[in-house]
């Protein structure tokens, strides 16, 4: 009698135990779907500024491409303004929690539990291209060209907090910088190869951040399907 009634004591704490894990892996799963929700937010908000970019830089980088034997510096500045790098942060708390906690291990359909470790690795290459290659080329690359390029005035136009200042925004209005000869093939050459290639990066940043929403809305109807109301 002793024995059974341990035994049974022993059934009804492992069964306790499983409940509360089930229902602390709902309320994982529930607070999954908020990050995905968040990421998704962000991922389209991403889209919208590079895609922005796109156009602005293109239809810069068409005028340097016509080959005119004279450039108008300042008023290239004025029309590209300040310049600006959007970098998504995947949302993944809960993910981290669950991996930490052990949690994930009581999940038992497989098909939610790989499509959650791809959807995380979907997401962590987009951060990856945007904040370690497309930052990095912004950093490294496209701003260094512009600083190299633009005389005094036209660097204003680089910062907000000179370029919406009224008086020396009035005074770069006002500003003309007229480039011809060798100081206008350089400026063709480094400040258009430079545009070119961050026209590149914000395109295949653009195509993991697809990728990666893609995948959040495979992942946000498995969640859904699967935590009942």
């Amino acid at each position: 009698m002793l024995f059974l009634a341990v035994f049974c004591g022993f059934l009804v704490e492992n069964f306790r135990e499983h409940r509360v894990e089930n229902e602390r892996l709902k309320e994982y799963l529930k607070s999954m779907q908020i990050d995905v929700a968040s990421n998704d937010s962000a991922l389209d908000y991403m889209m919208s500024e590079n895609q922005n970019m796109i156009i602005k830089y293109d239809s810069l980088a068409r005028v340097l491409s016509k080959n005119e034997p004279t450039i108008d510096r300042a008023a290239f500045a004025r029309g590209l303004g300040e310049v600006w790098v959007r970098s998504f942060t995947n949302r993944n708390e809960t993910y981290e929690q669950m991996k930490s906690s052990g949690t994930l291990r009581y999940l038992k359909n497989f098909n939610l539990l790989t499509n959650i470790m791809d959807y995380q690795r979907k997401c962590n290459f987009a951060q990856w291209r945007s904040q370690g290659f497309e930052v990095k080329y912004y950093t490294d690359i496209f701003i260094p060209a512009l600083y190299h390029n633009y005389d005094m005035a036209c660097m204003y136009m680089l910062d907000t907090v000179y370029s919406h200042n009224p008086v020396i925004r009035t005074e770069n209005l006002n500003h003309s910088d007229i480039i011809s000869g060798s100081e206008a093939a350089k400026f063709r050459s480094e400040v258009g190869g430079a545009f070119m290639l961050r026209l590149e990066r914000l395109r295949v940043t653009i195509a993991a951040y697809r990728i990666a929403k893609e995948k959040g809305k495979e992942l946000s109807d498995l969640l859904k399907a699967y935590i009942p109301d």
